[in-house]
């Protein structure tokens, strides 16, 4: 890896991981796929299982280590139910009801499920626009898609319907762009059955699938850059 070139930095959690079963498939996930196409340098700070506050961190950390090499940044958000432990581990509860006991043995205060299905979402977004602003502090070109984001909730319908407007009230929510179908299921919806079998892991279409997602979005914003100073 060359300090003159260009870098692109990639994040995210087992879905832009070198995961065992990518190896022995011979898949190349979205972040190579990008990386290839663009001609930049690839480092990626994914972690299987990573909530999105870990997410934050890692990208906060590789902004502050390579931010002189005028790095493209592309991040594929995870689900907003997985609580970040310090960097040391990530808790992903099944279930509301997991949120009674967290860490350590303490009990947090007793919330509504809407209230629970809200929060998480939000402390998600929090970590998006952190990032977002720290990107746009050292000048860089950030990309945000929602990865195996899935809105909680959905079984029961109503309570379903009053988070998703809790959230499309949110102030994170109205500085991001990022529309409500993101919020609802993720990339789920647009790579389709193209997954490993049993497994859930996009196969080598679905990365294609959104690496190209990525470009695009990253071709969205250059166009829209040329049309203003055109």
């Amino acid at each position: 890896m060359s300090e003159s070139s260009r870098l692109l930095i990639t994040a995210g959690c087992s879905f832009t991981c070198d995961l065992n079963i990518n190896i022995k498939n011979n898949i190349m996930h979205w972040g190579h796929v990008v990386s290839h196409e663009m001609g930049l340098d690839l480092v990626n700070v994914s972690m299987a299982g990573a909530s999105n506050s870990y997410i934050e961190n890692a990208v906060t950390d590789a902004i502050v280590e390579y931010h002189h090499r005028d790095p493209l940044i592309m991040v594929l958000w995870s689900s907003p139910k997985r609580i970040n432990a310090n960097d040391c581990g990530t808790f992903f509860p099944q279930s509301v009801d997991d949120y009674g006991v967290l860490a350590m043995g303490r009990f947090f205060k007793e919330y509504d499920t809407d209230d629970w299905n809200y929060m998480y979402m939000k402390a998600s977004l929090r970590s998006i626009w952190r990032t977002e602003q720290l990107a746009k502090q050292h000048n860089l070109r950030i990309v945000n898609i929602l990865g195996c984001w899935q809105a909680p909730g959905y079984k029961n319908r109503k309570k379903y319907q009053n988070t998703l407007s809790k959230i499309q009230k949110d102030w994170y929510y109205n500085e991001l762009d990022i529309d409500m179908r993101q919020i609802e299921n993720g990339t789920f919806g647009l790579i389709g059955d193209n997954i490993i079998p049993i497994d859930d892991h996009p196969n080598q279409e679905g990365h294609y699938i959104i690496a190209e997602m990525f470009m695009q979005e990253h071709d969205k914003h250059i166009e829209k850059k040329e049309f203003i100073y055109d």
